[in-house]
C-alpha cells in the first residue's frame, strides 16, 4: 500500500506541462531605457509584478521633454498567458502567448493590423523586443536603469 501511495504521489507531482506554461517572466521586471531610439527621443519601459500570474508594464516616449507616446501593458495568465496593450488605440488589444522559454516569450494576434506579433527576450543585461506583421518589423533594445 505504501508503494502505491508513493507511485500516485510521484505521478501527480511529475505531470507534464505545456511549453506555454513553463518558466518565469520575472526577467522582464525593472526600469528599462531604449538604446536604439531615434535622435531626439527617449523611450522607457517599466515592468512590475502584481501577482505570480500578472505583470504590469508602462511604456512611454519623450521628445523635447513632452510625452509623444504611451502605452499600458498587462501580462497575465488566464488559461494561457495574455498580453493586453492599451492606450495606443481606442480600445485595448490582446495578444495570446504562442511561445515561451526561460528567457523569452512571443505573443500573437493575427486579427490586429499592426503588430500581429510581439516578442520579448533577455540577452545578457539587455531587454530586446520586436513588433511585426508580414510587411514590417520594428526592433527595440533596452538597458536596465
Amino acid at each position: 500500500m505504501k508503494y502505491i501511495f508513493f507511485l500516485l504521489l510521484l505521478l501527480v507531482s511529475c505531470k507534464p506541462t505545456s511549453s506555454i506554461d513553463e518558466g518565469s517572466l520575472d526577467w522582464i521586471l525593472g526600469d528599462w531605457k531604449r538604446v536604439d531610439d531615434k535622435v531626439g527621443q527617449q523611450t522607457f519601459e517599466n515592468w512590475q509584478k502584481s501577482t505570480d500570474d500578472s505583470y504590469q508594464g508602462f511604456g512611454y516616449t519623450l521628445k523635447a521633454g513632452d510625452t509623444v507616446f504611451k502605452e499600458y501593458m498587462r501580462l497575465y495568465k488566464d488559461s494561457t498567458w495574455i498580453l493586453e496593450v492599451s492606450g495606443v488605440n481606442d480600445s485595448s488589444v490582446s495578444f495570446q502567448m504562442t511561445d515561451i522559454t526561460p528567457n523569452s516569450f512571443t505573443v500573437e494576434n493575427s486579427q490586429h493590423d499592426f503588430p500581429t506579433k510581439i516578442k520579448y527576450w533577455i540577452n545578457d543585461d539587455s531587454l530586446k523586443a520586436y513588433v511585426s506583421n508580414v510587411e514590417m518589423r520594428l526592433d527595440f533594445s533596452f538597458v536596465k536603469q
